[in-house]
């Protein structure tokens, strides 16, 4: 069962940049306060994601702590950025989604990141996977 942060459903087209972690915007927003007395390099910067390709699904680095969690059976990740992928990271998403014998959790992660990417995924039957 998938359950949302306060801002379901929301393609996140923006980050944050933080000490070499990615933040989603809640969480970015609430880091930049929290350093407001920093100077403004050293504060959470904000970048363009759609933009920067990533070789894996990216997720908020707060992770249990992420303002906008996602909760997958059970489970609270950090929110969805929704980066889109490099070639190597579309062969990565096809082979973590269609490891064999994945536990429940991963199973249903792994079908959120296919719904996700289906446009990536358009030729690959995932259907016979799930």
């Amino acid at each position: 069962m998938l359950q949302l942060g306060s801002k379901s459903g929301q393609k996140w087209k923006q980050v944050y940049f933080y000490q070499a972690a990615l933040l989603c915007d809640a969480c970015g927003d609430d880091q930049s306060i929290e350093v407001a007395h920093l100077n403004e390099e050293d504060r959470p910067q904000r970048i363009y994601r759609a933009e920067q390709e990533s070789d894996s699904v990216e997720h908020c680095d707060r992770g249990v702590d992420c303002i906008d969690y996602l909760e997958i059976d059970g489970t609270r990740i950090g929110a969805f950025l929704n980066c889109p992928l490099t070639t190597d990271g579309v062969t990565w998403l096809i082979d973590t989604i269609t490891t064999p014998f994945p536990s429940p959790f991963q199973a249903a992660l792994h079908e959120f990141w296919a719904e996700q990417y289906d446009c990536y995924l358009w030729p690959f039957n995932w259907a016979s996977v799930a």
